[in-house]
């Protein structure tokens, strides 16, 4: 496939990345892009009627920042802690 996926309709489509193009964006094996996504780090990717996987481009500045923070120092599990934290803060609230 050379060309990016694309979802929505009008003018609001978005081009989304098959796992191997997104794992090529960022100098990692498609394996690292669905582990990250096991861990929690990553968003479910759509599927596509055949399975295929498809992220959003945001995913590739994700992955970027996962791997400066790994080369500092810190572990998956407290990275995906701290997203955790700042999705919890970040998604509204129900009413109360």
């Amino acid at each position: 496939m050379t060309g990016m996926a694309t979802a929505g309709s009008g003018e609001q489509r978005e081009a989304f990345l098959t796992t191997r193009q997104a794992a090529e964006a960022c100098g990692v094996s498609c394996q690292v892009v669905r582990y990250y996504t096991m861990l929690g780090l990553l968003r479910e990717a759509k599927r596509t009627a055949s399975g295929r996987r498809l992220y959003a481009p945001s995913i590739v500045q994700q992955m970027q920042l996962i791997r400066q923070l790994q080369s500092v120092g810190y572990a998956l599990r407290d990275i995906r802690d701290t997203f955790l934290k700042r999705t919890d803060r970040t998604e509204p609230t129900s009413g109360e």
